[in-house]
This record gives structure tokens, sequence and C-alpha cells, in this order.
């Protein structure tokens, strides 16, 4: 169910793979966190709770930017799924999206 991962904290964990911080994440590793991120979003009420998230939008343009291919791929649709919502795509340009583009 994943209303239930998000409710539970899932995002949490998915994200901190996709942080700055987080040193150990292999760029395979950060491309299946973006993937998750987009399987999570497919439910609308998780978009917004996504999106909310800090780490989100940072994460995702900066895997955008500097990822593998498949990592790119990844990070732009979970993006394109996350940006339906209008809170979201003022998320994404303030976490520097457009310059990426």
């Amino acid at each position: 169910n994943k209303v239930g991962l998000v409710a539970e904290g899932a995002v949490d964990a998915i994200l901190h793979i996709l942080s700055r911080h987080h040193h150990q994440a292999s760029i395979d590793t950060r491309a299946s966190a973006a993937l998750a991120i987009t399987s999570l979003a497919m439910v609308d009420v998780n978009k917004a709770i996504i999106g909310r998230h800090p780490g989100a939008m940072p994460g995702l343009v900066r895997l955008l930017s500097s990822g593998s291919p498949r990592g790119k791929k990844d990070a732009a649709i979970a993006l394109y799924s996350l940006c339906m919502l209008p809170d979201n795509r003022r998320r994404a340009v303030s976490a520097g999206v457009v310059s990426v583009l």
C-alpha cells in the first residue's frame, strides 16, 4: 500500500539515500531511490507529502544534474510526476531544476 508506506516514513529513508550527506549510496542506489519516489508519487496525496519533504526536490535535482544516465532519467521522471502539483513545481524551481534543464 503506497499510502501506508509514506505514512510509515518510507519517504525519509528513501530520500536519505538521495541526500548529499549519504556518501555510501552508489549511483545505482540513488537511481533506484528516484524510481521508488516515482512509484510512491503515483498516488496524489503522496505527491504533496513527498514534495514537502525538505530533501526531495534538492536530491532529485542533484541526481538529474550529476547522476548516471539511468539516474538522470529516473530523477526526471520523479520530478515530472511530483511537479503535477503547482506547489511542487515551485519547490523544484527553487531547488534549481531550471538551470539543470
